[in-house]
């Protein structure tokens, strides 16, 4: 019970913005989705998107195991007051995370039809099947990125700045700018691609200002606050 009444308002303040975070995004996905299914050939747009956030799960699935293990890491770190070596730590997982999935991305890059045709008998599918691979391959190393900078700031207990980067460009980058692309300019579900595209890229590079430039290694828990706990 005492440890319960120091930790809870630290655990109050990492926990709520992860959790609004999830719902955002979450919530964010399924009005990409309405995007998509307003758009004329929406039965084969969205037989197609599914099919490739099948395959593209595949491809990030390890950048999970990275994330889990940049906030772990970091979170250890910080903890035992190593705040330089927190930095180097995250800032070197998020490169070799990066690379080594945008290698794999390249390698499927190869195998997109022969995916779209094993997910799909249906030719207008597998075109939106390859449609979607090819702009989100294309977006592996600031996803990945984003990823691992985003298990960074957990293990940290910055959250809040997960949730004002993640939502901000889920809300205001690429659903505004997937509903002009698809819409507005008739883009079709590739001008959606494009805006998913984007707004990883503004993603990403937001984490990276966020990690260069702001003191995110303050929102830690420190070691008096923990002994204090006990």
């Amino acid at each position: 019970c005492l440890w319960i009444r120091h930790a809870a308002p630290y655990l109050l303040k990492v926990s709520l913005p992860a959790l609004l975070t999830q719902f955002l995004w979450q919530s964010g996905y399924l009005s990409l989705f309405v995007i998509v299914a307003a758009l004329p050939d929406s039965v084969d747009d969205l037989a197609g998107m599914t099919a490739g956030i099948r395959v593209e799960s595949m491809l990030f699935m390890p950048a999970v195991a990275f994330n889990m293990t940049a906030s772990i890491m970091t979170g250890n770190l910080l903890g035992a007051g190593k705040t330089g070596e927190a930095r180097r730590t995250g800032l070197a997982l998020t490169v070799l995370g990066a690379v080594c999935m945008s290698s794999i991305g390249a390698c499927m890059w190869f195998f997109m039809e022969p995916l779209a045709q094993f997910f799909s008998p249906d030719q207008a599918v597998q075109d939106q099947i390859g449609s979607y691979l090819f702009y989100n391959i294309l977006s592996t190393p600031f996803t990945v990125g984003s990823m691992i900078l985003n298990g960074v700031m957990t293990g940290a207990g910055a959250t809040v700045y997960t949730l004002i980067v993640n939502t901000s460009c889920i809300w205001l980058v690429r659903l505004p700018l997937a509903w002009t692309l698809a819409h507005a300019l008739h883009g079709g579900s590739r001008g959606v691609y494009i805006a998913m595209l984007t707004s990883m890229m503004v993603q990403a590079s937001a984490m990276l200002w966020v990690f260069f430039y702001k003191n995110w290694p303050a929102h830690a828990m420190r070691r008096q606050g923990a002994r204090g706990a006990r």
